[in-house]
């Protein structure tokens, strides 16, 4: 009976992603450096990002800064429609306006303004807490858990990373987050989870698209579960980008 490989990711495997994904680093600079010092603005431009760019998701929150002060006090007892109107740039603004309403007036009505109060939690009870707040799940609590905890903590899990970890076999299809999540931390050496993780998030994005991946060249083709169908089943999926 032919043995399945099995993926490592070693040293050989780390320094490829390096050496192809470094140039998309760039990518991470166009959010707001602010948001990295500040958790409720940070939550803010993560309700923005979804179903979006990163290039509209910037381009809402800055036309929103640049009306109100993001604040829960200011969001809370801003005009709805021109937070809309505000926040038209990157989609769903309707949706994103009740989100940011919501959340606004929970955290100023019972953590008088202050996300911290709920960060400063053990991080399974903030986790928890964060996700009682109008429109937050798991991505968005973690993604503000990873920048109070590093990634070697915290691997938030976002339709890109999801796509890439069943590819590849570390989880079953039906996968549910947290299974995800762990797939993840016991995948990547936890020495160097901080980078590598966003150099995995690269490659969801940019080669093992939804539509269309790059199969052809993949650093894990050997040991990918969706390019050995591609593969017997005679596909080509090799797009120039």
């Amino acid at each position: 009976m032919k043995m399945k490989k099995q993926l490592n990711l070693n040293s050989h495997l780390i320094g490829k992603l390096e050496d192809r994904y470094r140039s998309k680093w760039h990518r991470l600079s166009i959010y707001p450096k602010e948001a990295a010092n500040d958790s409720f603005k940070l939550l803010i431009l993560t309700i923005l990002s979804q179903h979006t760019s990163g290039e509209n998701c910037v381009s809402a929150y800055n036309n929103l800064s640049a009306r109100f002060a993001i604040t829960p006090s200011a969001l809370a007892n801003g005009d709805e429609e021109e937070i809309s109107n505000a926040i038209k740039t990157g989609g769903l603004y309707k949706t994103k306006t009740r989100i940011i309403k919501g959340v606004s007036k929970e955290i100023l009505n019972k953590f008088n303004g202050n996300i911290e109060k709920i960060l400063r939690l053990k991080k399974e009870e903030s986790k928890k807490r964060l996700m009682r707040l109008p429109g937050v799940g798991n991505k968005t609590a973690d993604i503000l858990l990873a920048n109070r905890y590093s990634y070697r903590e915290v691997i938030p899990i976002d339709t890109h990373m999801s796509r890439l970890v069943k590819r590849l076999g570390l989880v079953g299809n039906e996968a549910r987050y947290e299974e995800m999540q762990q797939a993840l931390m016991n995948f990547i050496p936890a020495r160097k989870r901080e980078r590598v993780a966003r150099l995995l998030w690269f490659m969801g994005k940019y080669t093992c698209r939804a539509q269309n991946p790059e199969c052809q060249g993949c650093l894990f083709g050997h040991a990918c579960k969706y390019g050995e169908k591609i593969r017997v089943n005679g596909i080509s999926t090799f797009h120039k980008s």
